[in-house]
């Protein structure tokens, strides 16, 4: 929807203007619907990823599960609900840990506590 209600206006003011022609109208298509594709496939998934902590990928599925269950509400809610999915199964996951006891993989780098027979 967004497409139609910002390239239509361009495109009538284009060639109601006095220098109209094919190739200027296909500019301005080109121009517009590739700022749209860098906007919804690049920024706004790396933006809305970096403020809630999730990567990108997951921020466009979450945006597609949404849209396609629940329409327009879902694309709304689908990043919050994601975060707090995201937030949900960390604690689960510390809770879990704590539980069993489980130490934490030691990162690359990183020396384990226990000296391995040395």
């Amino acid at each position: 929807m967004s497409i139609v209600v910002g390239l239509v206006p361009a495109i009538l003011l284009f060639v109601l203007s006095e220098a109209s022609s094919l190739g200027g109208v296909l500019g301005i298509g080109l121009i517009y619907v590739g700022g749209q594709m860098l906007e919804g496939v690049y920024l706004s998934p790396r933006i809305m990823g970096r403020e809630t902590g999730l990567h990108p990928v997951v921020v466009m599925i979450a945006i597609m599960v949404g849209g396609t269950l629940l329409g327009l509400l879902g694309i709304i809610i689908a990043v919050p609900v994601a975060a707090i999915v995201q937030v949900a199964l960390r604690r689960w996951h510390q809770a879990w840990q704590q539980t069993w006891n489980v130490a934490a993989i030691p990162s690359e780098g990183e020396l384990p506590t226990e000296d391995r027979g040395r």
